[in-house]
């Protein structure tokens, strides 16, 4: 077994001591669930209870409806168009809030990992006896330390560098013992957590107010009639006590009434107009359904255009109901069309038979 200096084998339990005492140095907390927030071009904000996800030119995240000090808040399914987000400013606080979820939960966890690995190394070292083998694993260590900061939000980079200060020496002493003279120095990147200020969790006023805010511009009805239900859900017992609960479960329960109200005008045009229009499809009446797309669009205006999928939608069928009655009404042309040219080739065949049985008539 290689006989190392007692200073050098002093050195590198101190070493191996200090890196303990770095791992012990800060508590640890807990939280168990990131709070993201979508900032929207209009200057109101959304939380998003966990992940958000961008699919086909919309996000979709989870919007809660009910304190956030139980195990299971009460959430709210939302689905905005992207274009209504402000990106830079929302992807910033999004990586602030994974760098704060990491440090406080799995931080110290991580940071206790290193520091193990580069003390079973330090000790390691100092029971190998092969210089080159001895070098290898101080290198492996200090790239360990410079890239952790890093991969790991800026986590105490400090510590990081100062640990890796004290791996330097190792480092230059096994060189030299090693017989290399160059030694490359891998920098621990100057890494910190990101700087963006954490919003405190929303209170259950704030959450109302943010569906509140989605469900008035959205333009999907039912995620409108859904977010309305969800509020009043989530007021119901508050709103006993009187006061803000009361009034805006008032509000939610208004709205739900006036959202119903438009459900049900724009089912009654859709269902009046498709039964018309099949009508004019069995008469091929191609001007008549171009007159009931007119009065749809009167309809819409007169409703206010609150629903544009559902008048899109009925407008697109009776498109298709038009070109059907347009091709019916071709083909019916075509076969009448077909129908005199044969009678008039049977016409034609018939004039000769007819002449000659004239001629042979007898004469009287």
């Amino acid at each position: 077994m290689l006989r190392l200096p007692c200073g050098y084998r002093t050195r590198l339990a101190c070493y191996a001591f200090l890196i303990w005492v770095f791992a012990l140095a800060a508590p640890l907390r807990a939280s168990d669930v990131i709070l993201y927030r979508l900032f929207m071009l209009d200057g109101t904000t959304a939380v998003s209870f966990g992940e958000y996800a961008r699919i086909a030119g919309s996000v979709v995240f989870s919007l809660p409806l009910s304190g956030l000090d139980g195990d299971t808040p009460q959430l709210q399914l939302v689905s905005l168009a992207e274009s209504a987000v402000d990106w830079p400013r929302t992807e910033a606080y999004a990586e602030a809030a994974r760098a704060r979820h990491f440090i406080d939960t799995r931080g110290e966890a991580e940071f206790s990992r290193l520091s193990e690995a580069v003390a079973g190394t330090l000790n390691q070292i100092a029971f190998t006896a092969d210089p080159s083998a001895r070098l290898a694993l101080a290198d492996r260590a200090r790239r360990l330390l410079a890239d952790w900061p890093a991969r790991n939000y800026g986590y105490r980079s400090k510590d990081v560098a100062e640990l890796a200060n004290m791996l330097d020496e190792v480092v230059s002493e096994l060189r030299v013992a090693a017989g290399q003279s160059r030694f490359d120095v891998s920098l621990v990147a100057n890494a910190s957590p990101p700087s963006v200020p954490m919003l405190p969790p929303p209170t259950l006023r704030e959450s109302v107010e943010q569906a509140f805010a989605l469900s008035r511009s959205s333009p999907d009805a039912a995620q409108r009639t859904s977010l309305l239900k969800g509020i009043t859900d989530a007021l119901t017992a508050p709103a006993a006590e009187g006061g803000w609960a009361a009034a805006l479960l008032a509000r939610a329960t208004s709205d739900l009434v006036t959202s119903a109200r438009t459900d049900q005008a724009y089912a009654a045009l859709s269902t009046r107009m498709l039964k018309v229009a099949d009508e004019r499809v069995r008469r091929a009446d191609v001007s008549g359904i171009e007159g009931l797309i007119r009065a749809v669009l009167e309809a819409d205006d007169k409703l206010g255009r609150q629903r544009p999928q559902e008048t899109a939608a009925l407008l697109a069928t009776l498109d298709l109901r038009q070109e059907s009655s347009a091709h019916d009404a071709a083909l019916s042309e075509l076969l009448r069309d077909a129908d005199w040219a044969q009678r008039d080739v049977a016409e034609r065949e018939l004039r000769p038979s007819r002449r000659s049985a004239a001629v042979r008539l007898p004469q009287r």
